[in-house]
């Protein structure tokens, strides 16, 4: 037997040589880490700490935490565009919120920048033998176009006596004036947290301001895939003042099909205010009495506005929803809504279901219901008896009423100065379903969707437009706190 001893020795030749090429790679690769390493250290004493990945192309590289407190934390951007940090929030491990730290802060596209933080030892606790602590951050980014992004990570952070920076100059320091929120001592009581919002029910008597912008995106997977439980029902209601502060709450979820009196607050007495509060992009579905600021309201509501999609059950006497709130018996004033509205039965409106004052607002959502013959889907209000609409205008698709679904008993005198849009195609021919008294119809031939852009036509003629309303270029007119 002979053997190839030609091809045997190529083959070693071509392993020896392959092995020679892994470790001259290792030895680079090697060089490079020790290179990153060594100029992204966050304290002169946390050492080398670990890489961390993130979400969507944002990523805490490195953490460190001292016994008193006090951290530094490293955020990448990997995203591929520049993105505003806004807010780094503290989690504890059961998913309690501390309060946000407010930076806005630009992080360009390949970069990093460090981040100092303040009174974290109740979500990230190193204690003085401690080397190594699992803490939990949550981050907020805007993007240029205004997409804001929140996500919450796991940061193995290196627990060191004192956290001090290498170079404290280019260390990004916290907005100052950042609100210490849900404080039991001031009043009104600041809400800055998705957190904060979820205890107002705690203190139905509480007067709230909003001191900030909050993304309700979280609610999406609470208590099962109920979302957020309203705050105030009908044997407990919210007797308050709640202030927006003109800031906004994004993206609140709510799935209780078999709920009434569902919204952020389900139900508020006579001598409640809900006022400057902006619902956005909300997902809200219930029973019946449903809205995205309210289920029900018997005080009022102003300058406030909501958009998104909100719904009651297919089921029967499953009715009355509108964006902003579902039924009332208080007053909307200087408001408006736009999305989508359905109802599963017979009773929708675009800004509310009924039966309170409507002064000063408008709604361009499309409304729509399942029960053909309730002809209560109206593209402002469901139904009124005895109260009034003025000043108030309607554009959306609507089933029933361009402007109102139904008036029972005060046809005609409950309208002042408050027209609609007939929409083509959609099943409004009338301003409410049994008439058009005292109310303006706009149509494709007189005038059409111009009409609105003039606040000399009639009746927008008759409107406050100093104080109350603004004209746009080749628009609807709007309310005036809107631009402010």
């Amino acid at each position: 037997m002979h053997l190839n001893t030609r091809s045997g020795q190529g083959t070693i030749e071509y392993l020896v040589i392959l092995a020679i090429i892994v470790v001259l790679a290792l030895i680079v690769i090697g060089l490079v880490v020790s290179q990153t390493d060594s100029s992204s250290n966050v304290s002169q004493s946390s050492g080398k700490l670990n890489q961390l990945v993130g979400t969507g192309g944002i990523s805490i590289a490195e953490a460190a935490a001292d016994p008193a407190g006090d951290g530094l934390i490293r955020v990448s951007n990997n995203s591929g565009e520049n993105l505003t940090l806004t807010t780094i929030t503290p989690v504890d491990g059961a998913g309690t919120e501390a309060t946000p730290i407010t930076y806005n802060t630009s992080i360009v596209s390949g970069n990093s920048m460090t981040f100092s933080l303040s009174n974290i030892s109740n979500s990230c606790s190193c204690g003085a033998s401690d080397s190594i602590k699992i803490c939990f951050f949550k981050l907020t980014t805007l993007s240029a176009a205004g997409l804001e992004r929140t996500f919450t990570t796991t940061v193995m952070t290196q627990c060191t006596q004192n956290v001090t920076p290498v170079n404290p100059t280019i260390i990004v320091s916290p907005v100052s004036g950042t609100v210490n929120c849900w404080s039991e001592v001031t009043a009104p009581h600041p809400i800055c947290t998705l957190s904060d919002l979820n205890k107002m029910r705690e203190h139905l008597d509480w007067n709230y301001i909003l001191s900030n912008d909050i993304n309700a995106y979280d609610t999406i997977s609470w208590e099962d895939g109920a979302g957020f439980l309203p705050v105030g029902d009908s044997s407990t209601e919210y007797s308050g003042m709640f202030d927006g502060g003109g800031h906004l709450i994004k993206n609140l979820f709510i799935y209780r099909p078999s709920t009434s009196q569902v919204g952020l607050f389900g139900k508020t007495t006579s001598d409640s205010v809900i006022t400057k509060v902006g619902i956005v992009d909300a997902n809200i579905l219930g029973f019946a009495e449903v809205g995205g600021v309210a289920g029900k309201i018997d005080g009022n509501i102003t300058k406030s506005f909501a958009s998104g999609y909100f719904a009651t059950s297919e089921a029967d006497s499953a009715n009355c929803v509108g964006a902003l709130n579902g039924s009332s018996v208080g007053n909307i004033v200087d408001s408006y809504s736009n999305g989508t509205v359905y109802s599963g039965w017979g009773y929708a409106g675009g800004l509310s279901c009924g039966n309170g004052h409507i002064i000063n607002s408008y709604s361009t959502a499309n409304t729509s219901k399942s029960y053909v013959s309730h002809n209560s889907a109206g593209g402002l209000i469901s139904e009124i008896n005895t109260a009034h609409v003025i000043n108030s205008f309607s554009t959306g698709r609507a089933d029933s009423g361009g402007l109102i679904g139904r008036i029972w008993s005060c046809v005609g005198s409950c309208i002042t100065n408050s027209y609609w849009y007939d929409q083509a195609g959609d099943g409004a021919t009338q301003c409410y379903t049994n008439g058009d008294t005292n109310c303006t119809k706009i149509t494709d031939a007189n005038g059409g969707i111009a009409w609105f852009y003039l606040e000399t036509n009639s009746p927008m003629n008759t409107w406050d437009f100093v104080d109350t309303w603004t004209v746009r270029d080749n628009n609807y007119p709007i309310l005036k706190w809107q631009n402010q």
